[in-house]
């Protein structure tokens, strides 16, 4: 079985053990090539394979950016979440409404936070991807308020269809306008 970001696996874990990066202090798998801004990709088989060497070291240091940028105070301490408070858990995970706490910390975010990653250095120097398939949807992007509340279920399946913000859904997006 294949799956990026699709299934409960233990995909930072793994990615560690098969030498691929380390754990940040955001919780995320850093590398020095790729920072954090990557996807996961696993593949489940019942062969036996030739492994590689685990990821030993951390090279986070004695930085704390993503943990000082937290709007929230999610990161509680070097690499444990606390979700409740975590913008991206809150606009796209959670089930029921986002407390009013959270709602205030979000400003103009209906989905996801990658505040903790803007900030790390092992991100500062990438390359922006020139991968058509992952180029946000400019029609998704520049959409307002009124617009999302406008938008009906189907429109809403057409304009999601290869978009992340499918897995959210209408109801929860159109729940995390601050207004």
């Amino acid at each position: 079985r294949c799956f990026v970001d699709s299934a409960p696996v233990l995909e930072h874990s793994w990615a560690v053990a098969a030498g691929l990066g380390w754990i940040g202090k955001n919780s995320l798998l850093l590398n020095k090539k790729h920072g954090s801004f990557t996807f996961i990709g696993e593949i489940i088989v019942d062969v036996e394979l030739e492994y590689d060497s685990p990821f030993e070291q951390s090279y986070c240091g004695t930085c704390t950016r993503c943990i000082d940028a937290c709007p929230t105070s999610a990161i509680v301490e070097p690499k444990v979440i606390d979700a409740n408070k975590c913008i991206s858990y809150n606009t796209i995970e959670r089930k029921g409404n986002t407390s009013f706490e959270i709602k205030a910390q979000m400003k103009d975010r209906i989905y996801g936070c990658d505040i903790c990653q803007d900030v790390c250095p092992w991100n500062k120097s990438l390359i922006p991807n020139t991968i058509n398939e992952f180029t946000p949807n400019e029609s998704i992007l520049n959409m307002s308020y009124a617009d999302w509340n406008s938008l009906s279920d189907s429109d809403f399946k057409l304009i999601s269809k290869k978009s992340a913000i499918k897995r959210a859904g209408l109801d929860k997006i159109r729940s995390n306008f601050t207004r």
